[in-house]
């Protein structure tokens, strides 16, 4: 390892084992005449690599936050960060085009000022057919969420980089009147992004929903539960012999972007009381729904809710099916995530304790005295209790609706989008026919949960 030369040109080059003892050799912004500058600096890399960190980073180019970008991105990557996806397309689509070819230790707070003022001017990504095909011209900026979203993730890589020791203070130090207001676009948004009482009930209870969905939205709005973990909830997970509710553990859960089972969104354990609505229904599905629909009895270690060849959904399906349950029953249309919201919803305008709900909703938080903290499992199921959900009685019949299926058809057709790539994307189900299968925006409350571009929503 060491400062070498070429023959034929002034620059000065570095020589090195990567990590998997492979020799590399690499430019270096050094040349001939600067040979001290360029020994101190590859020491400084030597130690780097002594400390676990990739000594190439302060080895030529790869200073520029352009090639910074790209280390940072493999590295979170490699460590299976649910959110790198995202966090790339943030870095790669906004950032980079504005400072990629800027030195790290050159970019100060007035080029980060700089960049949010662009980003808030910016178009956001079309959306529509016709705005894909230039046809009409995209004029709203980028949401501000979005806004805060990228420079956070800017904030984080740059944390980085200070660890590192790249730079010596992370430039991204912007305050109030800097970054734009946590607001959404449209301010009625959040309000009605909930289920009322009754149009819950009608999800449960309605025939026309097929049985096994009806329990996955039963499991949804009863517990609080993401998606991802109601994906990966298996049958050892719910202990009914609990008093006085049975009880739901979530340890796991279902990654979108990694497309396996990991960890809980914030990594802590938590525990759901059952709910008695849900405790029927659950017992049902148990004993004889389960069984219809896979042919066995469940075990232990099978999924309490899983695809039709026995495989794990994705919250893709979940929102698929969602949208189509909804056009069939005469409901607007809402998000998959808007189940939580019901939940704190319903539980908290019912006296339930907001405390005591996070505990069941998020679990223990990093609040030095919630590690000394344990809630009385009484109280969590009192908070679950404050649910007033019943299975109705009254639903209507099979033969009145294919009496009138006219608008229950139209309804359904305007709200299914289908093209031959999301079959593609749904394995397993193709044998569910093309109805099922619509657009899946909008799955989480934010836009961390997009995949290849920014919302203004």
């Amino acid at each position: 390892m060491g400062v070498v030369r070429r023959p034929g040109t002034k620059r000065l080059y570095f020589r090195f084992k990567d990590g998997e003892g492979a020799w590399k050799t690499q430019p270096s912004e050094y040349v001939i005449g600067q040979e001290k500058l360029a020994k101190a600096a590859f020491q400084i890399a030597e130690a780097a690599a002594a400390a676990g960190r990739t000594p190439a980073l302060l080895m030529g180019g790869a200073t520029r936050l352009a090639a910074y970008v790209e280390h940072w991105c493999e590295d979170r990557k490699k460590r299976e960060v649910s959110s790198a996806r995202v966090e790339r397309t943030h870095l790669e689509m906004h950032v980079v085009p504005v400072l990629g070819a800027m030195k790290l230790q050159d970019i100060d707070r007035l080029a980060i000022e700089d960049l949010v003022q662009k980003l808030r001017k910016k178009p956001r990504a079309p959306k529509s057919a016709a705005e894909k095909k230039g046809e009409v011209q995209v004029s709203e900026p980028l949401a501000n969420r979005t806004v805060r979203n990228i420079y956070g993730t800017l904030h984080g890589m740059m944390e980085k980089a200070v660890a590192e020791r790249l730079i010596s203070a992370n430039p991204c130090t912007l305050g109030k009147g800097y970054l734009p207001p946590k607001k959404d676009k449209d301010p009625t948004f959040r309000r009605r992004a909930v289920f009322a009482r009754a149009e819950l009930e009608q999800l449960l209870s309605d025939q026309c929903i097929p049985e096994h969905r009806r329990v996955t939205y039963a499991m949804l709005f009863l517990t609080g539960m993401r998606p991802g973990e109601l994906i990966a909830l298996r049958w050892r997970d719910h202990e009914d012999d609990a008093e006085p509710l049975g009880r739901l553990v979530v340890a796991k859960a279902y990654s979108r972007t990694l497309k396996k089972v990991k960890g809980t969104k914030t990594g802590v354990d938590r525990e759901i009381p059952v709910h008695p609505t849900l405790a029927k229904v659950l017992r049902a599905w148990k004993l004889e729904g389960w069984e219809r629909h896979h042919g066995a009895k469940p075990q232990l270690d099978d999924l309490v809710m899983p695809g039709p060849e026995g495989q794990q959904l994705s919250p893709d399906h979940l929102y698929r099916f969602m949208q189509l349950d909804l056009a069939a029953v005469g409901l607007r249309r809402r998000r998959l995530y808007d189940s939580r919201r019901t939940f704190t919803s319903l539980a908290i305008g019912s006296g339930a304790s907001k405390d005591v709900l996070r505990w069941i909703t998020h679990g223990v938080s990093r609040d030095i005295l919630d590690e000394y903290t344990t809630v009385p499992w009484p109280d969590l199921c009192a908070a679950v209790l404050c649910i007033k959900a019943e299975l109705s009685e009254g639903r209507m019949p099979d033969s009145q609706r294919q009496e009138n299926p006219g608008p229950q058809k139209s309804a359904v057709q305007a709200a299914v989008q289908v093209t031959d790539d999301e079959n593609k994307k749904a394995p397993g189900f193709n044998n569910l026919g093309p109805e099922v299968l619509v657009s899946a925006e909008g799955i989480e409350p934010s836009t961390y949960g997009l995949r290849v571009h920014c919302s203004a929503n």
